[in-house]
């Protein structure tokens, strides 16, 4: 197994409930987007505990949970985010597949959970000391199967960065420029070899998770490099290409720009 793992399958388009009330003009339907950057937001919760339900409509096969752009505050500082599923909506028969900490703070925060698959999923976020929760934020939340990739790409990879400048010229030859943007964004190109024919297949399933296209992809996704120390966020531009090296081996290149 490498040290990358992509984070893309999220909760778009699936029905939400949450146990409290939003913030107004911040609704619960606000961490379907996968722009970290629209929040859900309940700044006054004053309760022990809050759930949020999602309704797959059909079973859904899970083994992490993100959350994206969150800050969650309790009465003690004793944070606890339980998450469950179930065949039926009412949670009577539930199987719990993750209780624990890791989520105090503001960032961006993974947890590989108990691989398991129903409709119905639940995270319940707690105050373990038996205090109430404070103040809760999310930009985001994915919840699905991860891809963990079978092989790092090639020891060298190139990273780049710098600014999007404008350039213009008179018909003298004199230059102006200006920047349009001040914002230092990374790019990241990779490239893997050998890929197998089965791992082929996941790239496409992950491909069709974020449309790339011959442009940026359509949803941003994360992704670590150094086994979920790290979390990194980011499109990819341009389409999926292999290059058949051998017979079902395939060399493939990704080139991926930081999403801010």
């Amino acid at each position: 197994m490498s040290d990358f793992t992509f984070y893309a399958d999220g909760i778009d388009g699936k029905t939400l409930t949450y146990s409290a009330t939003e913030d107004t003009g911040f609704d619960i339907e606000n961490v379907q987007d996968r722009n970290k950057n629209t929040l859900f937001k309940d700044t006054a919760i004053a309760a022990a505990n809050v759930t949020i339900d999602i309704d797959f409509g059909a079973s859904k096969t899970c083994d992490y949970l993100l959350l994206g752009t969150y800050l969650i505050s309790t009465d003690t500082d004793d944070l606890k985010v339980k998450v469950e599923h179930d065949n039926d909506s009412d949670y009577s028969s539930s199987t719990t597949v993750y209780d624990g900490t890791g989520f105090e703070g503001l960032t961006n925060h993974v947890q590989n959970i108990t691989s398991g698959g129903n409709r119905y999923w639940r995270i319940t976020f707690y105050d373990a000391a038996a205090g109430d929760l404070v103040n809760m934020q999310i930009g985001n939340i994915l919840l699905g199967a991860r891809f963990d990739l079978s092989k790092n790409p090639e020891l060298i990879s190139n990273l780049e960065s710098g600014y999007i400048v404008d350039n213009r010229e008179t018909t003298g030859g004199f230059r102006r420029s200006n920047i349009s943007n001040t914002t230092i964004r990374k790019i990241w190109d990779y490239n893997w070899k050998y890929v197998t024919e089965t791992e082929k297949g996941n790239y496409e399933t992950w491909r069709d998770l974020i449309y790339m296209s011959t442009g940026l992809s359509r949803y941003p996704f994360y992704f670590t490099d150094d086994s979920a120390t790290t979390l990194h966020y980011g499109r990819t531009r341009g389409k999926l290409k292999f290059s058949e090296q051998s017979y079902q081996a395939y060399e493939l290149g990704i080139r991926i720009e930081e999403e801010l």
